[in-house]
């Protein structure tokens, strides 16, 4: 794995452009009742992604997977459940978006944003590891991107 700030401004960079791809494809589009699944989707991400920023606070908050100096691990809220509830959040909504105007090009783009963030998690993982000695253990009790279902 690159260890350098320029792999990780790659992997902001092509996360942030392939929500915004996704996004624009998305809002011509007219909504119905058969809507009602990805908007719930839609709407659990964003209920999960203010959860997330309310947990981390503002301090901790970035979109790099570098952990921010002075930065504390949290483990409450969203993150008691979840390592990347915002990364979680990002793919409910975009999921979402992609059943609301399903398309091979939109599932694609949804696919290799699945891929981007898992390459960020092994990113900011192995960073956070050696920033904070707990993130180990709170590794163990957690998942990356879905709760655990049985502790």
């Amino acid at each position: 794995m690159p260890d350098n700030k320029a792999y990780s401004l790659l992997l902001v960079a092509a996360q942030f452009a392939l929500i915004i791809i996704i996004c624009s494809r998305a809002l011509p589009a007219t909504l119905s009742l058969a809507s009602l699944p990805a908007l719930v989707l839609i709407l659990l991400g964003g209920v999960l992604a203010i959860s997330a920023v309310i947990s981390l606070r503002l301090a901790n908050l970035s979109a790099m997977p570098e952990p921010v100096k002075q930065g504390t691990l949290i483990s409450s809220g969203a993150y008691r459940y979840i390592r990347h509830p915002m990364y979680t959040a990002v793919l409910l909504v975009c999921w979402g978006l992609v059943f609301i105007t399903p398309n091979l090009l939109s599932v694609g783009l949804c696919g290799l944003l699945v891929i981007v963030l898992i390459l960020k998690i092994k990113r900011e993982e192995a960073l956070l590891l050696v920033a904070y000695p707990d993130y180990s253990q709170y590794r163990q009790s957690t998942g990356a991107l879905i709760p655990p279902l049985l502790k």
